[in-house]
Parts: structure tokens; sequence; C-alpha cells
């Protein structure tokens, strides 16, 4: 009975809707005949009574008809304001796209054309998360400063003066990592020149972080495992005294799982590029971070580069080598590319403790609470 009387009102609402568009336009009729056969505004009609649905429905098709036609596209409300009907508003807000989509073509069509004719223009800046960070009070200046340099002087990462070679061991918190994390340390091994992997089976950190500084060991890095069996944290030593960094790990993706990825030469030491470390506790794991793989030669030739990337407190790691094309069967520009070689993954530091590995009683230099 119900769909009967909404077909029977239906029939009636289309009747006296196509008098009125008669009397108005004959083109108009085809138009809100295609409108008024959709079930789903016959159902919501159904709900108002027949003289406000005759008179307000009809009247919103002429208005959007009229403005069609003549081109006085109407402006969109300003604020908060509320458009009972569904249909106009959705026709009011795709009108609004179009036309900011249209100021900004026209815009950037003028910047190209002023930029041909060799004028100055200004680029618009895209405002980033990182640009609206408060100022931090650790920040190191561009210049340097004093203390740190002092302090660099005498820390604990000494291998910066090429005196000492980097000499790293690598291990698992657990005695049997699985298949994930034993092709990570293998491409751990081909990423950091002299990392060298050893396996844990029973013996506990620290009397690995012993065994290793009796044998001229620079760093002991230890992979740990989650409860699904994936790489999820990072402990690095420095040797002999520390500090000790512990990082969480997420968003690993293994070089082997990559397409189109590359391979490398493990025997070549890359270059290391360290951006966004600019506080003073990030210039200090920057040279943790730094001393794993050891001075740069200033004649240094490599296709290799290393990237540690800091932004809101996360670490990206990225692992690449340049591609130089061969200009003489090519006719681009003398450039190069960077093609990934892998792993990638992300970083986090949670703790930064003096001293040795110690998990109880060590001191904290730094520790994330959240």
């Amino acid at each position: 009975m119900v769909k009967k009387s909404i077909k029977k009102e239906r029939r009636k609402i289309l009747a006296q809707t196509q008098e009125k568009c008669l009397q108005r336009n004959d083109a108009l009729k085809a138009h809100t005949r295609d409108v008024l056969s959709k079930d789903t505004q016959f159902i919501a009609i159904a709900k108002i009574t027949e003289a406000t649905i005759n008179e307000q429905f009809v009247n919103v098709l002429l208005e959007a008809y009229a403005s069609h036609k003549t081109g006085n596209v109407e402006k969109i409300p300003e604020g908060d304001v509320h458009i009972p009907n569904k249909w106009k508003r959705q026709e009011l807000v795709g009108r609004q796209y179009r036309e900011k989509k249209k100021v900004k073509r026209e815009t950037r069509k003028q910047r190209q054309e002023a930029r041909a004719r060799g004028e100055e223009v200004d680029v618009p800046v895209t405002t980033t998360i990182e640009m609206m960070r408060e100022a931090d009070v650790t920040m190191l200046p561009p210049e340097g400063d004093d203390e740190v340099k002092a302090d660099e002087r005498m820390d604990e990462f000494r291998y910066f003066s090429d005196s000492v070679e980097p000499k790293i061991m690598l291990t698992t918190s657990m005695a049997y990592p699985s298949e994930r994390s034993y092709g990570l340390i293998k491409e751990l091994v081909e990423v950091v020149p002299g990392l060298q992997y050893f396996r844990k089976k029973h013996f506990p950190i620290t009397k690995i972080c012993d065994f290793a500084n009796n044998r001229g060991f620079t760093a002991v890095v230890v992979l740990s495992e989650d409860r699904k069996h994936e790489p999820s944290s990072l402990h690095i030593t420095s040797l002999p005294e520390g500090p000790t960094s512990y990082w969480r790990l997420t968003s690993l993706e293994l070089g082997a799982d990559m397409k189109h990825g590359a391979t490398c030469n493990p025997d070549d030491r890359p270059e290391l590029l360290l951006n966004g470390f600019g506080t003073r506790l990030g210039h200090r794991v920057g040279r943790q971070i730094g001393s794993l793989f050891g001075a740069i030669q200033p004649d240094f030739k490599g296709r290799r580069v290393v990237a540690f990337h800091n932004q809101r407190d996360f670490v990206f790691f990225r692992h690449y080598r340049y591609v130089f094309r061969d200009l003489e069967s090519t006719d681009k520009d003398d450039r190069c590319a960077l093609q990934e070689i892998g792993p990638r993954f992300t970083l986090k530091l949670r703790s930064l403790q003096l001293g040795l590995f110690a998990k109880r009683n060590g001191e904290d230099e730094f520790e994330r609470i959240n």
C-alpha cells in the first residue's frame, strides 16, 4: 500500500510540475522529469506536504536551470550557512571547488609566463608541520657552538679523528632469530663497513659487550624482536665507555622485497648524510650514528649514500646509489639519479643511557616517557 501511494503521489506531482514547467520553458520539462524520476527524490518528497513540495522543489529547479542557461553563477554563502536542500547544497559545493581550481590554474599560468619573460616570481612556500614547529631552545646555531665543539673533542666518539677504524659487532637479543631478522642482518652487514655478525647463543649482553671490548670492537649493535618475530628495536652501545641508545624500529622493508632493487659493493664505504640533527640531543646521537661509519676522507670517491633524515623525532633510514647516465648515447642533461638499494626503516629514540648496556641500573641521559 505504501508503494502504491508513493507511485500515485509521484504521478500527481509529476503532472503538476510539468504544468508549471510548460509555462516557463519546454526544455525544463524534460529536465524536471529526469530529476523527479529518481525514487530517492520521491521518498523524500512523500514526507512533505503537497503544496510545500510543488512550491519549493520546482522553484529550486527553475532557479538552477535559469542560472545554468544565463551563466549567472550564484555565489557560495560565506560562513556556517546551512542550505536545507541537499541537491542545491551539492551543486554549490561543486561550483566552489571548480572556482578554486580555476583561480589556481590562472595564477599558475601567470607565474609561468612571468618566469618565461625573465621576471622575478614569488614562489608560494608550502606550509609543513616541521615549519610550524615551535623553536627548540636546545637548537644549535648553523655556525656551531664553542661549548659543543669543546665537548666533541672530549666525548666518547673519538673515531672522527680517523685514528681508529670502526669495528662493529652485530648480534641479537634472542638466541634464534627469525628469518625476517636474518634478512635485515644480512643487508645491514652490506650497508655498514666493518660490521660483523655474531650469534648470541646463550650469552648475556653484558658478557658480549665485555668480549667485544677486549677484542678491539668500537661498538655493539643489538637487534631485538617482538612477539610476532618481527625486528622491533635496536640498541647501539659505543665502546669502551658508552653511551647506549635505544631505538624503536618500525616500517621495515627489506631490499630483497623492493621492486627494481639494486645491488651494491659492500667493500665501498658509503657517503653518510645526517639531516635534521640540530638540537643538543640530536647532535649527540648523530655523532654516535656517524661513528659507526667512520670519518670520510676529503678525496672520497664512491657511489653509495646512506641517509638518516630526522623529522618530527622520527629518523628515516634510506640506502641509495648514484646512477650516472651514459651521455654519449642519450640527449638528456648531465645529471645523475638515485636508485634505492635497501633496506628502509624508521627509527625513534626511546632512551639514551650513560655507560654500557644496562637495563635496570643505568643512568639515563634522555628517556622518552610517552
